[in-house]
């Protein structure tokens, strides 16, 4: 959701907010915020890196990157 949102257009904000109003629990006790939304963008882990499964295709994770590239000032 993550991945797919940001890499479409969807901000950090807009991420957060959806996933607030989702419920969709990060920590138990701690609502979401633009800098946990932008960590998961980060953590190449979600590709399977470090011995993780992979959980999202290279692409996607590429595509986030290359936004977030484009999005710094």
């Amino acid at each position: 959701f993550i991945f797919q949102g940001y890499s479409t257009g969807a901000t950090l904000g807009e991420l957060t907010k959806a996933l607030c109003r989702q419920e969709i629990p990060y920590y138990e006790g701690r609502t979401w915020n633009k800098n946990m939304v932008a960590r998961i963008l980060e953590d190449d882990r979600y590709i399977g890196k470090k011995e993780f499964p992979a959980l999202i295709t290279a692409e996607q994770f590429d595509a986030a990157q290359k936004r977030r590239k484009e999005m710094r000032p």
